[in-house]
């Protein structure tokens, strides 16, 4: 392997490990891929990285906006929050931000994952590779400044969006996942996935989110003897997620 193969497999490597995401046990991912479709993104059940869940966000869909939800209940009752619509619409709006970036994505998706290392790996010359780079570091630019100009929409500070851009700037493979960083820095964890799934995933969706919860917290009552309190509680807790027929 000589340096232009290294310098390529650097580059994928660095967009993978850029879209790998290691969540909090109690969250969730809610994607937006555009068009008002909605679906729920779980971290791996089985194990854990560090006391988290990995979850991989989709390589090969730079567009696709991920918000983190809280989905566990904890202990008690919990009433629906009288905001939880206004909350939705927030989440809806922010995607709808977000499409114009997302595309922008697309484009340095194709620059940095497909053009960029075939060009390194095949030693096309020195400038096909330059010219790619310059387009790819001209469209992370563009889509920081779409980003920024959209702020107000998304509900972020300007010191936020230029912290993200930064990052990409320095290392442009996570340029290709600017739209994706933006989505992911939101305020949204406070939010519970029941009170915004209801209002934005279609039966199917909330059916299959709804029955992983269930899952999931089965296996959690599996670690304490029937009838002790956690094994209630958490028996509660699964029966709020019951699909209703």
């Amino acid at each position: 392997m000589d340096y232009h193969e290294g310098l390529a497999g650097l580059i994928v490597l660095f967009y993978l490990w850029d879209c790998l995401h290691l969540l909090d046990p109690d969250l969730v991912a809610l994607a937006a891929a555009g068009g008002g479709r909605w679906r729920v993104r779980f971290g791996a059940r089985r194990w854990q990285l560090a006391g988290k869940d990995p979850l991989l966000a989709n390589p090969f869909d730079p567009a696709e906006s991920l918000f983190l939800l809280g989905w566990r209940a904890g202990t008690g009752p919990a009433p629906e929050p009288r905001d939880a619509a206004t909350a939705a619409n927030r989440l809806e709006a922010a995607a709808a931000a977000l499409l114009l970036p997302g595309r922008l994505c697309w484009i340095s998706w194709m620059l940095a994952i497909v053009i960029l290392p075939p060009a390194l790996v095949l030693h096309l010359g020195p400038l096909p590779v330059m010219a790619c780079a310059g387009a790819l570091y001209v469209n992370v630019v563009l889509t920081g400044l779409v980003v920024y100009r959209r702020r107000d929409r998304l509900g972020l500070s300007g010191a936020t969006i230029v912290k993200i851009w930064v990052e990409c700037l320095l290392c442009v493979p996570y340029g290709v996942n600017l739209a994706r960083k933006v989505a992911l820095a939101l305020p949204s964890r406070q939010l519970r996935l029941q009170h915004i799934g209801a209002r934005v995933l279609d039966a199917a969706q909330r059916a299959q989110a709804w029955e992983e919860c269930r899952a999931r917290l089965g296996e959690l009552m599996g670690e304490f003897d029937p009838g002790t309190a956690a094994h209630e509680a958490l028996a509660q807790e699964q029966a709020r997620w019951r699909v209703e027929p």
